[in-house]
């Protein structure tokens, strides 16, 4: 099995840096139009560098889209004469519908669409992943994706929802990390140890979470002794509308998500 990648950026490169390890290399190739990009990734993980964008359609049987919204359908109707019934597209471009891969691809190739998000560039991604009911290869794109992070199969007609969460939440993360660290320096801290237990603090919840299988709100109950400190800071974020406030992050993005989508 050849896999190929169209775009040699930052999550083609986490995606070519976990498979590297899990698959031969030989059977790994990339391109881009900066070449450098693609012969850095070949100099590092020992996939092939090829020259042009036909190559890896001709060459792959498993074929990674990895570009710009708005080069993708271009990329593929140029590459039609090497599309064939045994080849599977996989586009990780937002916003990019499988009816609209669709329209350029024919009746040639699997289409399999995924929404990945940055923590994958360190093996803890999280993949929405919608098919067409042809699914050529899709078990194999699926253990791929198990050597990145973590998959969710659902409809494509939640995909935006999918962006709004797990496709912009890091940057959300990534916030309430900052805040923290603020918040601890303000309190005297200094700024290298603030940002340790900040963000130590934030992946060891996460996996009392998945680890207790409790709910959030539940876990956040035990760490609130009446009287307490905890509860004074969770009295600060609740009158600040924390929740409300971050659930509208979600929706405003998962509706910007479904106004940006290429039907």
């Amino acid at each position: 099995m050849k896999i190929g990648f169209l775009g040699a950026g930052n999550m083609a490169g986490a995606f070519i840096a976990g498979l590297s390890n899990a698959l031969c290399s030989n059977n790994i190739s990339v391109f881009d139009i900066d070449k450098a990009k693609s012969d850095a990734l070949s100099d590092k993980y020992g996939v092939k560098s090829l020259n042009t964008g036909d190559d890896v359609f001709k060459s792959s049987d498993i074929i990674f889209i990895a570009l710009k919204p708005q080069h993708v359908l271009s990329a593929i109707e140029n590459a039609s004469p090497f599309l064939t019934n045994d080849k599977t597209i996989v586009s990780i471009a937002a916003g990019m519908s499988l009816s609209a891969l669709r329209r350029v691809i024919g009746g040639k190739c699997s289409v399999i669409r995924i929404m990945p998000n940055t923590p994958a560039m360190c093996k803890q991604g999280m993949f929405a992943v919608a098919a067409e009911s042809d699914r050529l290869y899709f078990d194999e794109v699926l253990s791929m994706l198990s050597q990145l992070g973590e998959y969710a199969v659902i409809p494509e007609e939640l995909i935006s929802a999918s962006t709004g969460l797990q496709g912009s939440g890091p940057a959300y993360v990534f916030m309430f990390i900052d805040a923290l660290v603020r918040g601890g320096v303000a309190a005297g801290l200094d700024q290298n140890t603030a940002l340790q237990m900040a963000i130590q603090t934030v992946k060891g919840s996460a996996e009392l979470v998945k680890a207790t299988g409790e709910a959030p709100d539940d876990l956040k109950i035990k760490v609130c002794s009446p009287g307490g400190t905890t509860i004074e800071g969770v009295h600060v974020l609740e009158d600040a509308g924390f929740y409300e406030t971050v659930s509208n992050a979600v929706v405003a993005a998962a509706n910007k998500a479904e106004k940006m989508s290429v039907q």
